[in-house]
């Protein structure tokens, strides 16, 4: 059923179309979990940086009254809280989309269609 598959899609541009829109669907959606993930785990050191600024602020600091002190600890948990749920369902959306997509059919598609038949046949020489 493979062969038929893959002769009606080596035939069909039509067909051959969709599956290249899906397949850069499915890449940009990695990008896409992969730059939340990013963005979360920033956010998570930023909060981190800012609770270790207010609490050294605090205790050293007793003649000014700073103004990172006016946030309270309650909000800035709460925010972590948040923050690693982020992180989490970010990274599961990402594997998920990386379990679904056939990314090494893909990758091993575009090494075939750059790498030229006159260099596969040395590759293959030197790996037996």
């Amino acid at each position: 059923m493979r062969v038929d598959y893959e002769d009606h899609l080596a035939e069909c541009v039509h067909c051959r179309g969709r599956q290249r829109r899906h397949r850069t669907i499915d890449v940009l959606l990695l990008c896409a979990f992969t730059l939340t993930f990013v963005a979360f785990l920033l956010m998570s050191l930023v909060l981190h940086r800012l609770e270790t600024l207010t609490h050294i602020v605090n205790v050293h600091m007793h003649l000014h009254e700073p103004t990172l002190s006016h946030i309270p600890s309650s909000i800035t948990i709460s925010l972590q809280a948040v923050v690693v749920a982020g992180l989490v369902i970010s990274l599961l959306l990402w594997v998920l989309v990386a379990m679904v997509t056939p990314i090494p059919g893909i990758v091993t598609g575009f090494v075939r269609r750059r790498v030229s038949p006159d260099t596969s046949d040395p590759l293959s020489k030197h790996a037996a």
